[in-house]
């Protein structure tokens, strides 16, 4: 299966403390830093919510009461090959995971949220772990302390802590903080970090980031290691295809008075006829260019996200209200900005479609259809199979039970007729 061989898989995770509010910022960091994966805790989406961002597939686990708050969601580039697992919802964990493979490994990735105000849930966190396959890396506002990743600790930080330990995992945490409280009595901290049992043979990385911004800063997790890719659907036409020249050449290419006498001729017949084919639909076909998802910002929008990363970083440094004031005003600023550029853009994308070649015809069809995500292949024991050979296996078994000959009792009357029909 191909794979990823210019960048390593990167894993970004961050607190939106509601994700349609910075949504066109979220685009833009995605973009700009090449993320595979996004891990994005506290969503606030019910199901009349709808979610979309160009060039990833999006699994979510919106809260289980069904109001705007909590919920995490997980985007994955539209390119890599995954299994969506199911969600795990409850009032303490709400989790939105799948699964990939990299490097021949197969590994679940989970994005989660916990809420604070109660003691942590780690029976539900190992219900978590249980469900997913054996290496598994979970990203999430754990929304609990302790000195191995924080400033300081708490209960539900030790509590954590002691699970980690008993399961074996490991802490992939960021040195600066990621939470920046508004209450200048309250020191910032980690609350957004990975726990998982990667082996040590992925190297790793993590690297604080600026953008987008709510009261979280995101993080980045860049891991040694390509992820698969989903395959391309095999054709003889790739792009465009002019198809009057397709007609064309195959005419000029086609010979009919050709000697059929032998099962040689026939064959030698039909490998010329699909060989002529094929040259011809390549030769009638222009190749499509790469589609890009590089959003073309401005000269005054790039000057302006670097004028408020500026502001949110003296902000964090100094906690004056005047600084917070100039930050505020900045982001407003630059979320109405993008907010425009966004709706231009996509202005002269509908301007540009035409009925001559098709183009209005098939962006009709990808706003309707509605892409629902495979469900997951379990295994007897109703545990979920991820590799590709467990699916087989599963399937072929499940198939050798289905297609077998119906045991159906024969009437001993029309035995008795079928033996005397046959001595006659």
């Amino acid at each position: 299966m191909p794979t990823i061989n210019l960048q390593p898989l990167s894993i970004f995770l961050w607190n939106a403390n509601g994700i349609l509010q910075h949504l066109n910022e979220l685009q833009v960091v995605l973009n700009e830093k090449k993320v595979t994966i996004a891990l994005i805790s506290e969503t606030h989406l019910t199901k009349t919510s709808t979610l979309k961002i160009p060039g990833f597939d999006i699994i979510r686990a919106d809260h289980p009461d069904g109001t705007a708050h909590g919920g995490s969601a997980l985007l994955i580039s539209n390119k890599i090959d995954h299994s969506p697992l199911p969600p795990y919802l409850s009032t303490n964990i709400q989790a939105a995971s799948t699964s990939i493979t990299i490097n021949s490994v197969t590994i679940s990735i989970s994005s989660c949220y916990f809420p604070p105000g109660r003691p942590f849930p780690s029976a539900e966190l190992g219900n978590l772990v249980q469900s997913l396959s054996f290496t598994h890396i979970i990203g999430a506002d754990f929304n609990a302390k302790h000195q191995t990743w924080s400033r300081s600790t708490n209960t539900r930080g030790r509590t954590l802590q002691n699970f980690i330990s008993l399961n074996h995992l490991k802490v992939i945490a960021s040195l600066s903080p990621t939470y920046w409280p508004s209450n200048i009595n309250r020191h910032p901290d980690t609350l957004d970090f990975f726990i998982t049992n990667l082996p040590n043979r992925f190297s790793t990385e993590i690297i604080n980031l600026n953008d987008p911004a709510s009261d979280h800063t995101p993080v980045l997790l860049l891991i040694g290691a390509h992820p698969s890719l989903k395959k391309s659907r095999p054709t003889i036409t790739p792009g465009t295809t002019n198809w009057n020249k397709f007609k064309d050449t195959i005419s000029n290419k086609t010979t009919l008075n050709i000697k059929l006498k032998s099962i040689t001729d026939v064959d030698q017949a039909i490998a010329k006829l699909t060989d002529d084919i094929q040259k011809a639909a390549l030769d009638s076909s222009t190749q499509n260019p790469p589609y890009s998802q590089t959003l073309n910002l401005s000269p005054e929008l790039r000057r302006l996200i670097a004028e408020k990363r500026r502001a949110r970083s003296k902000w964090q440094h100094t906690h004056y209200p005047a600084d917070k004031i100039k930050y505020n005003f900045l982001s407003n600023k630059l979320k109405s900005l993008l907010k425009t550029h966004k709706t231009n853009l996509y202005k002269s994308h509908i301007q540009n479609l035409s009925f001559s070649n098709g183009s209005i015809w098939r962006k009709t069809k990808s706003i309707l259809r509605i892409k629902d995500s495979p469900p997951p292949i379990r295994r007897p024991d109703n545990s979920l199979a991820f590799s590709d050979k467990e699916k087989a296996d599963i399937l072929a078994e499940e198939l050798s039970g289905v297609f077998k000959p119906h045991l159906i009792p024969t009437p001993a009357l029309h035995m008795s007729t079928l033996a005397l029909g046959v001595r006659r």
